[in-house]
């Protein structure tokens, strides 16, 4: 292995995650990939802290396409992560409101790997981290409920 890195693949159930741990072992990749099911967001912020990159991946099914939920991103830009993403339209969407997002094609895992190698290669990019957490405050409740109570407005000032 040409490089030091670790992949953290959380999510699931505990079958799941143990049949996933399984096949980690029978590849011998346990020194690099761990698995864990479902673990508390105050954990989870903590690995966040030992971690350079947030993966979004997206398998290429309608539902995958249509329901994946670009959640996990914010998440990933508060915590100070580059992120590496499928290219969906929820996530495209992102990237043109100005978040700084990695994108590969949807369950092409080649381009996955090129641009993971890409990344590890050409070093973390600390200028697109800080613009994407100063993106996410855009993103709290409070600025969405004035967002909306600022539709609202403007839609009665046409209506009258």
């Amino acid at each position: 292995r040409s490089f030091n890195v670790q992949f953290f693949i959380v999510g699931g159930d505990e079958k799941s995650s143990a049949q996933l741990m399984a096949k980690i072992i029978a590849k011998n990749l346990e020194d690099i990939v761990i698995s864990k099911p479902f673990i508390k967001k105050k954990v989870l912020f903590q690995l966040f802290q030992n971690m350079y990159i947030g993966l979004v991946p997206t398998i290429k099914l309608v539902e995958g396409e249509k329901y994946t939920s670009p959640i996990k991103l914010f998440e990933y830009a508060q915590a100070g992560l580059q992120i590496i993403a499928s290219d969906i339209a929820p996530i495209i969407e992102l990237s043109k409101q100005g978040f700084t997002i990695d994108l590969f094609e949807t369950g092409n895992g080649k381009a996955l790997g090129e641009i993971i190698k890409q990344t590890i290669h050409k070093g973390i990019d600390q200028q697109a981290i800080s613009r994407n957490q100063e993106l996410i405050k855009s993103y709290t409740w409070q600025k969405r409920a004035e967002k909306i109570l600022n539709f609202i407005d403007k839609y009665l000032d046409r209506a009258n």
